[in-house]
């Protein structure tokens, strides 16, 4: 393990010991699959060792939300969030511990207060460690048996479109694979009961020929000889060449990036954890979990509830259907541009960071693109970029936390994927202020 990084475990971990057995323990985290499986990852170490927890689990990190925490006096545990605020959380004078992977403003000045973030350790947070890896460590630090834990690491990972087989991520994985807690089989990034449904429902990849249109996709099977109702891994070697040489062309026509078309044919890992299919699904089902407002029945699918688990699965059905018919919508509607990003506004606001991961590579893919979600008194913005526009000098999290502070709101992430909360009427202003600093970057990496 990296040297930095297992000191700054080694002193959360100390920190948390310093708390007698039983002490009550405040774990905020957020929604998405990596905050999911951070909390689940956390809240069943901290069940081993007994102490005792509230888990609270939100989509954003507010100044308003953090004053409210100095009502109470519990320890408190940060994953997925906090580096951006550090400085507002150390004016808590609470004992702190952040895991955390996107960019830090600085290193804590406090001696109550720890960071485990993967910058501030010398790895790259954006591609190669999580929250939930780096709180995997956690806890394997507090005690070697959480090492069965392993494969909710690497569904956060995958839900953050990370590689696991590079930097902490990878002796994540190697430690999953040397205590056979994930199984790898190479297959189609194609998920259904039949092969029909699998390209049909696909919302990523999203086919602009095929999802969301049965009739096109009837017709690609029948031309290529494929019984529409055999499962994906019942096709048999020849015939699933035949399909993904049709998928691959359809995405080049797309203009989709290289490494998102190699992605068709993906090493998946499967998983008997929590009785879940595979790495990938298990995060897609928190993430639906999440998004549609039950953060709480995500983290009781990882504590073992199998009711909760029962209507996850439902739960994930429903936001696939809702991401695909937002992708729909957006298919026809298109983005609107501006000299240096394109923006789009997503109606289903629940959906709306999936579908901007999705539209960002297989829709709209020229410039970055902003999703905007009015809500009663803010706009909620989320940033997405590919790997090729960070190469030309691109960072989302330096634009949208300067372009938010601008008209009064917040933001920050990573440099590929990036959000903000802005005043509902500085829509024209932040836009504006986002366009420009996209063109300073630009310019200054020429």
């Amino acid at each position: 393990m990296n040297q930095k990084l297992e000191e700054s475990i080694k002193k959360s971990v100390d920190l948390l010991n310093s708390f007698p057995k039983g002490t009550p323990i405040h774990l905020i985290s957020h929604v998405d699959a990596d905050g999911l499986s951070s909390a689940g990852i956390i809240c069943n170490a901290l069940l081993r060792e007994n102490y005792q927890f509230q888990a609270t689990l939100i989509r954003d990190l507010s100044p308003d939300f953090i004053s409210s925490l100095s009502e109470e006096s519990k320890p408190l545990i940060f994953c997925d969030m906090g580096s951006t605020q550090i400085e507002r959380l150390e004016s808590l004078n609470r004992k702190v511990i952040i895991i955390d992977h996107h960019k830090p403003l600085r290193e804590s000045s406090s001696d109550g207060l720890v960071q485990v973030n993967a910058h501030l350790c010398g790895i790259d947070g954006t591609f190669e460690a999580c929250s939930a890896s780096l709180a995997y460590s956690f806890a394997v630090k507090l005690n070697e048996k959480n090492q069965w834990l392993a494969p909710l690491a690497l569904a956060g990972a995958y839900g953050d479109k990370q590689v696991l087989n590079g930097g902490h991520n990878k002796e994540v994985l190697d430690t999953a694979l040397g205590n056979n807690l994930v199984t790898p089989k190479i297959d189609l990034k194609l998920d259904g009961e039949t092969v029909r449904e699998a390209i049909e429902k696909s919302n990523d990849p999203f086919f602009v020929s095929y999802s969301g249109k049965p009739e096109p996709t009837l017709d690609l099977l029948n031309n290529l000889g494929i019984d529409p109702n055999k499962p994906v891994e019942e096709l048999g070697e020849e015939k699933t060449e035949k399909l993904l040489s049709q998928l691959v062309v359809e995405l080049i026509k797309q203009e989709v990036p290289s490494r998102e078309i190699e992605e068709l044919r993906r090493e998946r890992f499967y998983t008997h954890f929590r009785n879940c299919r595979d790495i990938s699904n298990l995060s897609s089902m928190l993430n639906a979990c999440g998004y549609l407002d039950k953060p709480g029945l995500g983290l009781a699918c990882l504590l073992g509830d199998k009711n909760a688990l029962e209507e996850a699965i439902v739960m994930q059905r429903e936001f696939k259907k809702r991401i695909l018919n937002e992708l729909l919508r957006l298919e026809k509607e298109g983005a609107k541009e501006l000299e240096c990003f394109q923006w789009i506004e997503i109606e289903d606001k629940k959906v709306a960071s999936p579908v901007i991961n999705v539209s960002v590579i297989y829709l709209f893919n020229g410039k970055p693109l902003l999703a905007l979600s009015s809500q009663k008194t803010n706009i909620k913005v989320s940033a997405r970029a590919t790997l090729p526009m960070l190469k030309r000098g691109i960072d989302l999290a330096e634009a949208l936390k300067n372009a938010a502070e601008s008209v009064g709101g917040y933001g920050g992430g990573h440099p590929i994927a990036s959000g903000a909360t802005i005043p509902l009427e500085s829509k024209a202003q932040f836009l504006k202020a986002v366009d420009q600093l996209i063109k300073k970057q630009l310019k200054e990496a020429d």
